[in-house]
């Protein structure tokens, strides 16, 4: 159940490995690359406002049979690198670099059916121009259950704040929180979907909380390539923004 629970938990971060409903061979070994994605997204910020970007991630797995992890605990490792480029009307568009992210999870297994996800993300100001990028050195700690009912479908309760701690001084500082359930669900061995929601509450401006829900749906092709596709809306008062629509290529090795 452990072994399973990391690639879902992958799959439930937006990475949909290509074995869905599936489990990997040799994914106890820590120098194989586990997933690797291209992430093609594109967003709708406000009228004035839209924003394209490609992502590469990479993301490692470390499981049990690691002698320095804790006895049915794994660890999952994930980097990620945008390009982006930004349009506002009247101004020229801007493209380059985006911010990066990096983040370690740690996945112990409480009981068959129910494991505890925590860790951190780190954001790093790497983005090449101010309209692409936060100018913010960041935290971002996460945690939240994940359930399983039975072996294809799983609940995971994503609860993380982004809080800037360092970066340019002229540019103003974050501090939001993201609470996001989601379930999924993989139908027969190739397909799944996953349906999830997720608040906004931004500590900065009288706790403001914003939402958007979202739909995605993928398919396992041969050679451990996947594919998934994820429209995004938002909605009820406070919106950080009008809609979005993400594509996932992945990898899975």
């Amino acid at each position: 159940m452990l072994r399973g629970a990391a690639f879902a938990l992958a799959l439930c971060l937006g990475v949909a490995a290509s074995a869905a409903g599936q489990e990997a061979s040799d994914d106890s070994n820590p120098a194989r690359p586990v997933l690797f994605s291209v992430r093609p997204e594109w967003y709708s910020r406000t009228p004035d406002v839209t924003q394209a970007s490609v992502i590469l991630r990479y993301d490692q797995a470390l499981l049990r049979g690691q002698s320095w992890l804790p006895a049915r605990t794994g660890l999952i490792l994930r980097f990620e690198l945008p390009t982006t480029a930004t349009s506002v009307t009247g101004l020229p568009t801007q493209a380059g670099i985006g911010d990066a992210y990096a983040q370690a999870l740690l996945v112990p297994s409480l009981s068959r059916r129910v494991a505890l996800v925590a860790g951190s993300g780190v954001l790093m100001p790497t983005a090449s121009d101010s309209l692409l990028g936060s100018g913010k050195w960041g935290m971002a700690p996460l945690t939240g259950p994940l359930v399983f009912f039975g072996p294809r479908t799983l609940l995971f309760v994503k609860v993380q704040d982004f809080v800037s701690v360092a970066g340019d001084p002229d540019r103003p500082d974050f501090h939001y929180l993201l609470v996001t359930p989601l379930w999924l669900h993989a139908i027969k061995q190739r397909w799944w979907i996953m349906l999830d929601s997720e608040s906004k509450t931004d500590w900065m401006d009288d706790r403001r909380t914003g939402f958007k829900s979202g739909v995605q749906v993928g398919r396992a092709f041969a050679g451990r390539f996947g594919m998934w596709v994820k429209p995004e809306v938002w909605w009820g008062p406070n919106q950080s923004g009008q809609w979005n629509l993400k594509i996932g290529l992945v990898w899975h090795r």
